[in-house]
């Protein structure tokens, strides 16, 4: 499984490392040049997309997610406490939203990946 990490550093990234199954392959984007060749060139499983340091517009990126085929799964990931529906982010059955990450919220978002390939077998 293929978890891209969207973050304008290494941080979260390396949190993830540390967290994830060796099963899940982790690739962090740091700019817009970087999300769009992964997005592009090979889509991944899930996406955790940092809110306040992503780099480029973090809502081109929940679209695109939204709508590929297979639907790629989202968690949003915001550290200032936003309130996500007054911030309009498009959270759906497969796209979550957390302030601060623990292994839970990784735990779901990669069944929600799960989920999403074995229906699509």
């Amino acid at each position: 499984m293929r978890l891209l990490i969207v973050d304008g550093n290494e941080l979260l990234a390396w949190v993830v490392r540390h967290l994830a199954p060796a099963c899940v392959e982790v690739e962090s984007a740091t700019t817009r040049e970087q999300v769009e060749t992964s997005l592009r060139d090979h889509s991944p499983d899930a996406v955790l997309l940092n809110l306040r340091h992503s780099a480029g517009p973090w809502r081109d990126v929940a679209a695109w997610c939204r709508h590929h085929e297979p639907r790629i799964p989202v968690l949003f990931h915001d550290g200032a406490y936003l309130n996500p529906r007054r911030e309009g982010l498009p959270l759906d059955d497969r796209s979550f939203f957390t302030q601060s990450l623990a292994a839970e919220d990784l735990d779901r978002l990669l069944r929600a990946a799960e989920d999403v390939a074995a229906a699509a077998s």
